[in-house]
């Protein structure tokens, strides 16, 4: 069986980021999966960025100052390493780890020796192979002696072995050890490093393997010494290795160049000049063209690369000959040749590392170290989250697999059993009984025929752009990035072959056929095939064509499906559901019959669908003939396989389910469950919470159903033989074991919750995300505490990455805040007030690295239009999340159901009205959560200067303090002529006559004095003036909901708006500047500085440095002469100012005058003032 290739190599030094390239190269070349590296001479954090080549995986030992030494343990991502255990000294000069590779126990010890004759050194790196070493074992590395002084010299005089040459050969032979070089070339001489000083060759670079496992070490060389004072090793390592299985994937970096592009589309083009004709097939034609393409893509990228190979290997050979004639001969001659030819293969190694990191180097220029894809990636814990490394087996006498093409087929053996209909009902009649049992809606014909339409090409290329990038392509390789460089070839075809395909009744088999990524799911066993998610990576084709289908479907989706369900559909949101349990809990407390509430686990709910149940389904809710049968030609037939590990497994038939990864899975999926649910409100044994005029008795979020039941006793029977009918159609079934329940009132007793096998958890139930506490008073320690421990403990892990000021606070944005930001949706908790200090002090830590802040933390939150760099202020975060609820009340949107609930409990004054009329007995009859949305609207009108008593957003029929109101009943009719908010009453800040009312709103004349009376009240209120202006940015915004524009994004908006309304200013460092520079600013110029500042150059890092000199980050002379009184303040130029600040340092010192007038000439030839 072929293996593992391992190189030991010195490699001198890697601090250069060119030379860390070269030798990543070099070792890739050489098709390495372990490299053992001495020499490094880095650091912790300069290592860890060793796994962003080729190598997933790192191992390290640094020397304390990270410039000496140091040793590292590389392995390739191909290989499914599974760590266990490490051991390492504090000098680098050691590492040893532990884990299994597929399976096996395997340990790796890379060793670099001093050169001083430590005999000692030898005796510890074995003793502590024999302590610590586990399974197969594999000691590599950099010796510094020779073992037999007349075979690993190039020298032929007669020189006795050092002492530490002695010790190593003394311990392999006691310890049973081979050097496995001289063990397969007994006799030969080669050398493996060149002493420059004494112009001699030796071998002192090694592996050695226990000689009971001699047969696994199959091939093992020494090449050229090219990079490096030393020669790279290399050795084929047998650990029982599974090939893994793979397909081809176009690799998208060849569409980058221009002369792959235009020969592609050349050969495209002449394809379907030849091939496109009448008679054949649009479906043939574009399957053949993808197969040419294909075949055309291979015989590029296979040239391309022969050209390089042929190249250097021709150089490599050329140092390698001469290489051998220094080594016959150590003349000065044959030295510069040698060196000369090294300098070649250097500079096309140079030149192809230099085109590779073209593309990287200018993501580096425009990005530095922001948090994108690649930072968010190394901010998280290091760990192998996809790779499956043992999976429990059925044999008894086998209770794991750990190859990867046994952990694969077991894999496709669950799914295959999972994805079989094997209690299939056959019969039509008995789902269209279930069916017409249940009152379920059905959209309109003319939104049918809109959705049965043939697929147009606009809708293609549509669909094509909306594309994502650096996706998985599904089993015919085909990457997004294809389709969206070919787009105007493909779109037509794709086309004409969607048209052919609904009239023949075929889909190609291609477009059926899908590959499963497992990814695993938190808190579950890992050894559990149950315990991941299968996703299934479908051709782009085919992804297409069900986005285009999902796109329609959504236009209608919301007409059929009830408000209870919020998963997948526009408009409808996760913390909705949440509100509304928390709403009913509160209620329930009061209920008269005991309430609780079931937090459903069903199992593998997307994966058991019955097909011929949906397609029932979608008949029952009026979809036409078109789109049922497209989604009978998706689900016929269909195949897949499981790729673990890299593995491949056979392919196999599915029977039932929809395919996570589908754009359309989402909302058949709601299309399918929705009868259960209609099913659930219909029983009338089923008993919910009624609140108000409603009965509340489910939530769902796609598979995540919630119900609410009183009187448990009579209504979980029932409810449980709604499932069980539900399921013997649909494949539905519930785990009634992992199903958690949630007492809700006192009512509740110790002999009900013993009735049912459900868990009971005392903490709470997890729902949506959320730890739901039965005592509501607990929520926040059960949520925010947790999480808050999290982010301090990731704040200090990564305090240790070279991030700049910008990286870290990106950094914040994407990690920290989206999780805070959850809790903040989802909760409408109030919390302390000491949260958001805790958070910051948190944040400036981390930002500023536990050093005294050079800028203010209020600064840094401003955006960077006004100077700042957009830190999230949290509590402003808080705010706008809560004032969404706010919009909500006004906009009065009838399919969230949170809101009955809190509309129910607000009987004197509608809710909408309530945050704009200031009535505190009124606002003590509101619930618990209703009072948190208030709260909120109440600091920010308090924080930010808006007027409490009324406001333009003030309804017309519920002012305060308005005497006629309580009189005359008259004014309550102007609503129903749509006359409600005070804003409607004002025009270019004035009041409007009652003419215009009349006209615009159609009051009768006889509502004249009404008019007067309100005119009379407004002018004599104190805040008129103010409030006819409406000048307030958050007021106008909600004025545009009140008049019925709902404005998607609401958090995003109302963050922004008041993060402009609070009234931070950069002004403070403007003073500074003009105290040094003895002149005055004006204030829109200094605007103009701070807003320029992220636009002059596209790269982060320049554009940073700029900030931080506009904000005198750098500290002058004068400053750390100020915060130490034994530094000078003098000029560190030597000028002779004896007080240098920041205008001498960057502008006024002398020594800097050649500089400016260079810099100005440049900039004069380059700009042709």
């Amino acid at each position: 069986m072929l293996g593992y290739r391992v190189v030991t190599y010195n490699v001198k030094g890697l601090h250069s980021p060119q030379k860390r390239r070269k030798i990543l190269d070099q070792l890739k070349q050489m098709n390495c999966s372990i490299a053992y590296l001495q020499e490094t001479h880095l650091s912790d954090a300069e290592h860890e960025k060793m796994n962003k080549s080729w190598a997933s995986q790192v191992y390290y030992s640094s020397h304390k100052s990270g410039r000496r030494r140091g040793v590292a343990i590389l392995i390739h991502r191909s290989i499914q390493f599974c760590f266990d255990s490490s051991f390492k000294d504090k000098e680098g000069r050691y590492v040893l780890i532990n884990g299994t590779i597929n399976g096996v126990w395997v340990s790796m010890l890379n060793v670099y020796a001093p050169n001083d004759n430590s005999p000692q050194f030898m005796k510890s790196i074995f003793n502590l192979v024999l302590d610590k070493a586990q399974g197969m074992l594999l000691i590599a590395g950099d010796f510094n002696c020779v073992l037999n002084p007349f075979l690993d010299k190039s020298t032929n005089s007669n020189i006795q072995p050092t002492t530490m040459s002695r010790a190593l050969k003394n311990c392999c032979e006691e310890f049973g050890f081979l050097d496995v070089w001289r063990y397969k070339h007994p006799g030969d001489r080669d050398y493996t490093f060149f002493s420059h000083p004494h112009s001699t060759y030796s071998r002192i670079d090694y592996f050695f393997v226990p000689s009971n496992e001699s047969f696994r070490a199959i091939d093992c060389q020494i090449h050229n010494i090219t990079l490096s004072d030393h020669a790279p090793v290399s050795m084929v390592w047998d650990v029982g290795r599974v090939t893994t299985s793979g397909r081809w994937r176009l690799n998208t970096s060849l569409l980058g160049m221009p002369a792959f592009q235009a020969t592609i589309r050349d050969e495209f083009i002449s394809y379907l000049e030849i091939n496109d004709k009448e008679d054949v097939s649009p479906i043939i034609l574009w399957e053949a063209a993808k197969a040419v393409l294909r075949g055309k893509i291979i015989q590029l990228a296979s040239t391309f690369k022969k050209v390089r190979t042929a190249k250097r290997q021709e150089l490599e050979k050329k140092v390698g000959d001469l290489e051998k004639q220094h080594k016959k001969n150590t003349t000065s001659e044959n030295l510069n040749k040698l060196k000369k030819a090294k300098q070649e293969l250097d500079d096309l190694l140079t030149e192809k590392i230099e085109r590779n990191l073209r593309f990287l180097k200018q993501k580096y220029y425009e990005h530095g170290s922001r948090a994108s894809r690649l930072l968010a990636s190394q901010l998280r814990k290091q760990c192998s989250l996809t790779t499956v490394h043992k999976i429990k087996s059925n044999k008894s006498d086998k209770p794991f697999l750990y190859k990867p093409n046994e952990i694969s087929e077991a894999f496709a053996a669950f799914y295959k059993d999972l994805y079989s209909d094997k209690d299939r009902v056959s019969d039509p009649a008995v789902f269209d009984n279930y069916l017409k049992s249940i009152k379920l809606p059905t959209i309109d014909p003319t939104s049918a025929k809109f959705i049965d339409r043939p697929i147009t090409k606009e809708e293609i290329e549509k669909a094509i752009k909306n594309l994502k990038n650096n996706k998985s392509p599904g089993t015919d390789g085909f990457t997004n990035e294809f389709y969206k460089n070919y787009i105007d070839l493909i779109s037509p075809i794709l086309e004409r072959a969607y048209s052919d395909a609904l009239e023949k009744g075929e889909l190609p088999s291609a477009w059926r056929e899908a590959i499963i990524s497992v990814i695993p799911k938190e808190h579950k066993d890992p050894t559990d095939c149950a315990s991941y998610r299968p996703i299934a990576l479908l051709n782009t084709d085919c992804k297409l064509l069900t986005s285009i289908l999902a796109k329609r479907v959504e236009s209608v989706i919301t007409t059929v499906i009830h408000p209870d369900q919020t998963g997948f559909i526009a408009g409808r949101y996760l913390p909705d559901n949440v509100r509304r349990l928390l709403n009913v809990m509160e209620h329930s407390n009061n209920y008269p019959f005991p309430c609780m509430a079931l937090a459903v686990d069903a199992e593998k709910a997307f994966d058991r669908v019955s097909w011929p149940f949906l397609l029932k389904t979608l008949d029952r809710f009026g979809f036409g003939p078109n789109f049922n049968r497209w989604i009978q030609l998706l689900y016929a037939a269909p195949r897949s396989m499981v790729r673990v590990n890299g593995h491949i497994s056979q392919s196999f038939d599915l029977g039932r389910g929809t395919r996570q990864g589908c754009p359309l899975s989402p909302l058949l999926f709601a299309l399918s469950i929705e009868p259960l649910a209609q099913m659930i409100r219909e029983d009338v044994n089923i008993n919910g919470i009624e609140i108000g005029d409603k009965i509340h008795k489910i939530s769902l979020y796609a598979d995540d159903i919630l119900v609410y039941l009183s009187e448990p006793l009579n209504s979980v029977p029932k409810l449980m033989d709604c499932f069980a009918k539900f399921g013997a159609l649909s494949g539905y079934k519930v785990n009634v074991n992992k199903t958690e329940a949630l007492a809700l009132n006192s009512l509740v007793t110790h002999q009900m919750k013993a009735a049912f096998s459900f868990k009971w958890p005392k903490d709470g139930i997890s729902y949506l995300g959320t730890t739901i506490t039965q005592n509501l008073d607990k929520l926040y320690r059960a949520n925010y505490n947790k999480l808050i421990d999290k982010i301090s403990v990731d704040l200090n892990r990564w305090a240790v990455l070279p991030l700049t000021i910008s990286g870290r606070i990106e950094s914040i944005r994407m990690n920290v805040l989206p999780r805070l930001l959850f809790l903040f949706q989802t909760l409408p908790l109030a919390p302390p007030k000491n949260m958001f200090t805790i958070l910051d002090r948190l944040i400036s830590r981390f930002i500023w690295q536990g050093r005294r802040p050079r800028v203010r933390y209020k600064t840094l939150q401003l955006s960077k239009q006004h100077g700042g760099w957009g830190l999230p202020h949290l509590r402003h975060y808080w705010l706008a999340c809560q004032l969404r609820a706010l919009i909500i009340w006004i906009s009065d949107k009838t399919d969230t159901r949170w809101l009955e609930i809190e509309k129910s409990l607000c009987t004197l004054t509608p809710l909408s009205k309530v945050p704009f009329t200031e009535n505190k007995s009124l606002e003590e009859t509101l619930g618990r959560w209703s009072k948190t949305t208030l709260a909120a609207w109440r600091e920010v009108q308090k924080n930010f200067g808006l007027p409490c008593d009324m406001s333009v957003l003030s309804g017309v029929a519920h002012l305060k303090g308005f005497i006629p109101l309580k009189l005359d009943a008259g004014y309550k009719r102007w609503g129903h002529l749509n006359l409600n908010y005070i804003h409607q009453l004002i025009e270019d800040q004035e009041l409007k006559t009652f003419e215009q009312l009349m006209n615009e709103f159609g009051l009768p004349r006889s509502d004249f004095y009404r008019y007067l009376q309100i005119r009379s009240y407004l002018f004599k209120h104190p805040d008129w003036n103010r409030i006819k202006k409406s000048d307030s940015p958050i007021e106008q915004y909600l004025t545009k909901i009140q008049n019925g524009k709902y404005i998607g994004r609401p958090i995003s908006n109302l963050y922004r708006i008041l993060s402009a309304m609070k009234q931070e200013n950069t002004l403070h460092i403007k003073q500074k500047w003009e105290a040094e520079l003895e002149t005055e600013i004006r204030e829109e110029v200094w605007d103009n500085i701070a807003s320029e500042m992220h636009k002059v150059t596209n790269a982060n890092l320049w554009r940073e440095f700029q900030w931080k000199i506009v904000h005198r980050f750098f500290r002058s002379p004068r400053i750390l002469a100020k915060i130490d009184p034994n530094r000078t303040s003098e000029c560190w130029r030597e000028c002779g100012e004896v007080s240098a600040d920041h205008t001498h340092i960057f502008w006024k010192c002398p020594l800097l005058d050649n500089f400016w007038c260079e810099i100005l000439d440049l900039l004069d030839k380059v700009f042709v003032f």
